[in-house]
């Protein structure tokens, strides 16, 4: 085999590599660089991140593939109930998100926590994904510098993301994808009627209303009561 040979088998190589991670959710996680732990020490303000050199485990790839059947719309509400520590969120909010915004352009994400900064360092995470060569090979989508901000960004192909805490409200935004991770801090907030009130009205009267009519969610939590937002919303 020649060079000239040589090299345009690796680029057809890596053409069928970029068309398995737009179709292939665990392929896209497999050809992105996902990011970990924060380069700063400051988490909170952290720009950067480490990247994530755990190899997916047999329920992160059922995780991602039942994900790819919530953006085929397949599955429209889904709800993932995992311990602490098991990467959930690093699979459901921080890689779905942007591969759910890079397969079809012009689409919406709001994504919300318990807390405001939390729902931010999911911002930051997705927003270096899509900074990075990888994101720009598979989506042939880019950042837009004048839309940037870690809770508030988008991309090239028109599609946007928003994050917030739960009870900071939602203006002005309608999603295509709503992904709501840890609506309770913990066990103790868990416990309190008040605050599980206040986090069901947030999500009847504040983030459901913001979804379009063909709009998907997802939910991610450790479950600590059974009156939890979960609990509610379950027949």
């Amino acid at each position: 085999m020649t060079r000239a040979e040589k090299l345009e088998y690796l680029a057809l190589l890596e053409e069928k590599y970029r068309r398995r991670a737009r179709n292939d959710l665990n392929e896209y996680c497999k050809f992105i660089e996902i990011p970990g732990a924060p380069i700063s020490a400051n988490d909170e303000d952290c720009e950067q991140f480490y990247p994530d050199n755990v190899i997916p485990a047999k329920h992160h790839e059922l995780l991602n593939r039942t994900l790819m059947k919530v953006e085929s719309g397949d599955i429209p509400r889904l709800m993932v109930f995992m311990p602490p520590g098991s990467a959930k969120s690093t699979y459901a909010s921080v890689t779905f998100p942007t591969w759910f915004m890079g397969k079809k352009p012009g689409r919406n994400v709001i994504s919300t926590s318990y807390a405001s900064p939390l729902a931010v360092k999911f911002g930051r995470k997705c927003r270096q994904i899509t900074r990075s060569p990888g994101y720009v090979d598979v989506f042939d989508s880019v950042l837009n510098v004048d839309n940037r901000a870690a809770d508030d960004w988008s991309i090239s192909n028109g599609s946007t993301y928003m994050g917030c805490g739960i009870l900071g409200g939602v203006t002005g935004n309608r999603a295509d994808l709503l992904v709501i991770d840890d609506p309770v801090r913990g066990r103790a907030d868990a416990d309190s009627p008040t605050i599980r009130e206040k986090i069901w009205e947030a999500y009847l009267n504040d983030l459901r209303t913001r979804l379009k009519p063909s709009g998907k969610i997802v939910i991610i939590q450790t479950r600590w009561h059974e009156d939890d937002l979960s609990g509610r919303i379950l027949p």
